[in-house]
């Protein structure tokens, strides 16, 4: 074929054009070879029309692309036949005098609209998902497997299976959108919150007079505010389009575009806000009025205005062409991600059991079923799954119903019924209705109640399931939020002021519960802390639940009052001090563990990370005890004011609540300072029921705040209060929705944990290697005796899997296995001479590629060509029973070995032998292996949570080292995808490091 054409302008890649829309700088080495065709007409191609000119193009020219030169998809598409080191044929329509023709004739015969429009060997391929579909699938390099320009890294003399090398291609640019927004949109999600917006507009136009309509343009301000920076997961528009269409398969987008719309609604509803509390009304419905069409284009219309000036952004070069690169390369795995999810794991077999081994005596190794991850994460159960940290989410409720009321009018009503009419100290409250924290707490009650009998079915059903969870020192803590919940429903339901005697009693009656449930919970947890051995990896701030029960029961006991109301001035009074020293006796042994287990929590946290996302959102619990702990002092010494027997200066009362509270505020903003990108240690994880553990601390912001306001009226308590409740609010509002989504597509609640651990990287790199045998037995298949490129190309696959299962064998049985052996002997005899006879067979097959290899470099002294032709039969024959025998052999220590691991090896162990392997691996392997594993994972969680876990086992001080092998030898998108959730690897000398002491 003609890969010049008689009149074409022919640039190779190193040409500054080509350089700068490959993403490359000028003067930037360029590792590929390969050349890209600029053809600027179809004159010099044969036919009568348009149509028969670019048909016989793509006839002379074996990869063929039509592309606009500003189109960030059509560069993504050039520089991936760039980094396969394949030559391209490019017209660009936007630039070409036939562009328009051809393009118009190009969406009749090939029914695309868009480009760029790409043909292989005569063959319409598709556009840029479609090529990158061929390309995540392995069908791209079969295609182009003849084309490559460039397949090893060194092509000089003759090549061995021991030194081969596969050729780097360019590693690119690549960026994430701004903030926290996603690559990845659902369509339907945009679509739906695009029409809420244009509704609310229309209701703020119609009603722009009106000063409520105003402070609806405040809101949806917010709601853009919280869709740019976060994406529809923190917004409630967003968050209920989600829900509304979580039954339905997304339709997935680009993000980078969406964000930028997201900016301009911003930027209008802003402008809105400010002109109509300035007194423009008609103005401010002129600027609401262009919202209200541009989200109604994109509700009603699927017509994305900000997109429009945003690839107006790319065509100029406003924004860098590489911000849709992320998208581009993951869309594909986020759509297999979600039909592995949805789909695949829904018809997966239930667990199947494997032997059961040792069943003589207790102590023996015992295991009944191999669970796939498919089965786990399909595994809805309302009974089985019902875990005690789902508590979380009534406790969270109930503590925005006490902020609710706390900042109602009760506050002053309690207080001036205290002390007196003219003796109340609280100069003025908010007056939030007080039918929202009824509302409120009904909602808390009911989501109690059904999680409460869920969970006593559990009891008695899974009572084993609920018994691992008492023992396990980060789980146990969640028992006291049963208790804590039954407090603060206490001092919701009590009435102080009311005539009904019943909803006080019962209000005592829950008190008496909790708190004495609450208390034993705690003597027992401190027993055990006490009288059990812990690592510090145990330690958790979880623990702090405990004194924040003790602090809730203080807080409650003179408000209610627990022991004593009479009538009598003097028998009340002997009752309140009874009420109040009732209150202390649960305040001082909580605010000692208080101090001490967050010192503790505190030291491990900053000098330990724990690599599970899903544990960093109990960190927030710092905020509680302090916020509690200031109330429950207050009310105290408040109450006791009101007495003759012990009176104080309630003066003093003030003073010491405010220290506490601003405690809490200091910690809160420190808190969320650690969101900052750049630290980037909250939120990491997509949403998971653990997201309610926020809100709780949220809560009694809120409530301390109203109380702070109401003791000292001074205008920043009122916005503190008002910030703090409006943030509980829309948590609690935003983590319901996500909840009931959740519910709906069966997933994230009511199903197990994919649990993992430092060892689990043994694990994925099964999963990764099970990834890499269809890629090995194809590049076998395409191997043609006399085709040196397509032996290079099977070398090279061949020899990173030998690579990596000598490696991951010698892990195996030098590390891993012979700890497992200390356990229980013999116990991994089987898959230790399986190792052995591996290594024989390898050994053999090693011997017969460098024969083929020798022949295809036409070494002296070579085989014949019916001797190499011989070889490649018998590795035809050998090797697919062999890869075979491989994924058995990796099933049956998954089955077999790694319940032992789960099961009996402490944590301390798997950190210690997770750096004992690490150490018996040359550097250079590494740099094999790790790339090797990332490429081949299905999944990019399962990429991100491989990285997590050798991190975690080697105690982060390996993170940069780890780091500086995926940034040599990953691209560009794969290193920003990994980055964002494991910013600890970025090494020195790249943007982002942050030096490890």
């Amino acid at each position: 074929m003609d890969h010049l054409g008689r009149r074409s302008e022919s640039y190779t890649m190193a040409n500054k054009m080509e350089l700068n829309e490959m993403g490359l700088e000028e003067g930037q080495k360029q590792p590929a070879t390969a050349t890209a065709t600029i053809v600027p007409d179809l004159s010099s191609y044969a036919g009568k029309d348009i149509l028969e000119k670019w048909q016989n193009m793509v006839k002379q020219h074996d990869v063929v692309v039509f592309s606009k030169s500003h189109c960030p998809f059509c560069i993504e598409v050039k520089k991936t036949f760039s980094k396969l080191n394949v030559p391209i044929t490019v017209l660009e329509v936007n630039k070409s005098k036939d562009g328009p023709a051809v393009h118009s004739s190009l969406k009749k015969i090939t029914n695309q609209n868009t480009v760029p429009s790409v043909f292989i060997k005569g063959r319409h391929v598709g556009g840029c998902d479609d090529v990158k579909k061929l390309q995540n699938d392995g069908e791209l390099d079969e295609l182009v497997k003849d084309l490559v320009v460039k397949d090893i890294e060194d092509e000089g003399g003759v090549q061995r299976l021991s030194t081969i090398k596969g050729a780097k291609g360019d590693r690119g640019k690549a960026q994430h959108p701004l903030f926290w927004f996603p690559n990845v949109v659902n369509n339907y999600v945009v679509r739906l919150t695009g029409a809420f917006v244009c509704i609310t507009c229309a209701i703020i136009i119609t009603y722009r007079t009106e000063e409520w309509a105003h402070w609806l343009n405040v809101f949806l301000l917010a709601d853009f505010i919280t869709r740019m920076v976060f994406g529809s997961y923190a917004s409630i528009y967003g968050m209920v389009a989600q829900f509304l269409v979580s039954p339905f398969k997304p339709q997935f987008k680009p993000g980078p575009p969406k964000q930028f719309a997201a900016a301009c609604g911003t930027m209008f509803s802003m402008m809105g806000v400010g002109f109509f509390f300035a007194g423009y009304e008609i103005t401010g419905a002129c600027i609401i009025g262009g919202l209200m069409g541009a989200s109604g284009l994109e509700g009603f219309g699927n017509f994305c205005l900000g997109c429009l000036f945003f690839s107006w952004g790319i065509r100029f070069k406003i924004f860098p062409d590489y911000l849709y690169r992320i998208y581009a390369n993951t869309k594909d795995n986020v759509i297999a991600a979600w039909d592995w999810s949805n789909i695949i794991a829904s018809k997966s077999s239930p667990p199947k059991e494997v032997a059961h081994v040792g069943a003589q005596t207790k102590a023996d190794l015992k295991y009944k079923y191999t669970k796939t991850d498919e089965h786990i994460v399909s595994d809805f159960h309302l009974i089985r799954n019902m875990q005690v940290s789902y508590f979380a989410m009534p406790l969270s409720l109930a503590g925005l119903a006490v902020a609710l009321k706390m900042g109602s009018s009760w506050l002053n009503d309690w207080a001036l019924l205290t002390l007196g009419q003219e003796s109340g100290q609280l100069v003025s409250s908010y007056n939030v209705d007080k039918d929202w924290f009824i509302v409120i707490g009904v909602i808390a009650a009911t989501v109690y109640c059904i999680m409460l009998v869920l969970y006593l079915f559990r009891l008695v059903m899974f009572h084993k399931k609920c018994r691992k969870e008492w023992h396990c020192p980060m789980r146990s803590p969640g028992f006291g939020m049963i208790s804590i919940t039954l407090v603060l429903f206490s001092f919701l339901v009590y009435d102080q002021y009311g005539d009904d005697k019943e909803d006080s009693d019962f209000g005592l009656g829950l008190w008496y519960l909790g708190s004495v449930v609450h208390s034993l919970l705690t003597l027992a947890k401190f027993g055990e802390w006490i009288g059990m051995k812990y690592e510090m990896e145990h330690v958790h701030p979880s623990w702090l639940i405990l004194p924040v029960g003790g602090f809730v029961s203080a807080l409650v006991a003179p408000i209610i009052p627990v022991l004593s109301k009479g009538e009598h001035p003097e028998i009340a009074a002997l009752g309140t001090t009874y009420n109040v020293e009732l209150a202390n006796f649960y305040y001082s042994f909580s605010y000692l563990m208080w101090i001490v287990i967050f010192a503790i929590s505190f030291y491990k946290v900053v000098t330990g990370h724990n690599m599970d996302d899903r544990l960093r959102s109990q960190v927030f619990i710092w905020i509680a005890p302090p916020c509690v702990a200031a109330m429950a002092d207050y009310v105290s010494c408040f109450t006791r004011a009101a007495t003759a027997v012990a009176p104080v200066n309630a003066g003093q009362c003030a003073h010491n609540f405010s220290q506490l509270y601003w405690i809490a505020i200091m910690l809160t903003l420190g808190l969320f300072w650690a969101c900052m990108p750049y630290i980037n240690f909250f939120g990491r994880n997509k949403f998971h029921m653990s997201y309610w553990n926020y809100l709780f601390s949220l809560d009694v912001v809120a409530a301390a705040s109203a109380v702070y306001w109401g003791l000292t009226s001074f205008k920043v308590a009122e916005v503190l209060f008002i910030s703090s409740l409006s943030l509980a609010s829309v948590g609690n509002a935003i983590a319901l929705l996500h909840t009931m989504s959740a519910l709906v597509r069966r997933r994230g609640v009511f199903t197990p944990e994919i649990k993992w651990g430092p060892l689990s990287f043994m694990k994925l790199t099964h999963e990764g290697v099970r990834g890499a045998i269809p890629k090995l037995v194809a590049t076998l298949k395409s191997i043609k005796i006399d085709d040196k490129r397509s032996v290079n190309r099977f070398a090279v696959e061949m020899s990173k899997f030998i690579t990596l299962h000598h490696e991951h064998a010698e892990h195996e049985d030098q590390v891993v296995f012979r700890e497992f052996e200390r356990y229980f002997p013999e116990h991994a005899k089987k898959y230790l001479d399986d190792h052995e006879q591996d290594r024989v067979i390898l050994a053999d097959l090693q011997t017969k590629i460098d024969t083929l290899l020798a022949f295809a470099g036409k070494e002296e002294g070579a085989v014949s060509e019916a001797q190499a032709v011989a070889i490649l039969q018998t590795l035809h024959d050998k090797i697919p029973p062999f890869v075979e025998h491989f994924r058995e052999h990796l099933a049956g220590e998954e089955a077999h070995l790694n319940p032992i691991g789960r099961k009996h090896v402490p944590l301390a162990v798997q950190k210690k032998l997770v750096e004992r392997l690490f150490d018996i691996t040359p550097a250079k392997n590494w740099a094999v292996i790790i790339p090797y594993i990332l490429e081949n994972l299905p999944f990019l969680e399962q990429r991100k949570k491989y990285v997590k876990a050798m991190v975690w086992g080697l105690g982060g001080h390996r993170a940069q080292q780890i780091g500086y092998i995926i940034y040599q030898n990953c691209d560009a998108v794969m290193w920003e995808v990994l980055t964002q959730d494991i910013p600890e690897i970025i090494p020195r000398g790249v943007s982002g490091w942050r030096r490890y002491y």
